[in-house]
């Protein structure tokens, strides 16, 4: 169900709180199949499970219904982590979607390092991800660490996201 522009009126300071959060939910956990990464060079799949859950963006409104195995990037020729030992930030973000309106979900690449010297993406990165300016804010991140030539460990933390702190979101 969308719930559309409820809050698009509300004015002032007391409501930016409840323009930009996540109403309820969306939780970013371990994945229901797990993460993988081929020998190699070769293909890699990493994922998350996103518990169900309401997203105000900007004023809009929007309800999800979960997810298992929730993309979070994929390589069918070629791994996103070249060799063993390197890790990297994958931070997904809720924004406006200019083409309904509504909030949506993106994934945005950290840059690949050697572990433990992996970092998110930086807000000028998300923003440059973007080729309309549109409002958003961090849902979590989720770092995959390739630990062998066909392993793969994973993390997720959900802190990134708005807390009961009124939060602005990012304007590029």
């Amino acid at each position: 169900m969308n719930v559309g522009s409820l809050l698009v009126a509300a004015t002032g300071p007391e409501f930016e709180h409840f323009k930009n959060r996540v109403a309820t939910g969306m939780l970013v956990g371990a994945p229901t199949t797990a993460s993988s990464q081929a020998t190699g060079t070769g293909a890699s799949d990493f994922n998350v499970n996103i518990a169900a859950g309401l997203l105000a963006v900007d004023g809009q409104v929007k309800e999800y219904a979960a997810q298992a195995d929730y993309d979070v990037a994929h390589a069918g020729t070629g791994s996103a982590l070249l060799t063993s030992l390197y890790s990297r930030v994958y931070t997904i973000v809720a924004y406006v979607n200019p083409a309904d309106g509504l909030p949506a979900l993106r994934v945005i690449v950290g840059v690949a390092a050697l572990t433990p010297a992996q970092v998110a993406p930086t807000d000028a990165a998300i923003d440059a991800e973007f080729a309309d300016a549109v409002p958003w804010y961090r849902i979590a991140e989720v770092t995959i660490n390739r630990t062998g030539d066909t392993t793969v460990t994973q993390s997720q933390v959900n802190s990134v996201r708005p807390s009961g702190i009124p939060k602005t979101v990012h304007r590029p």
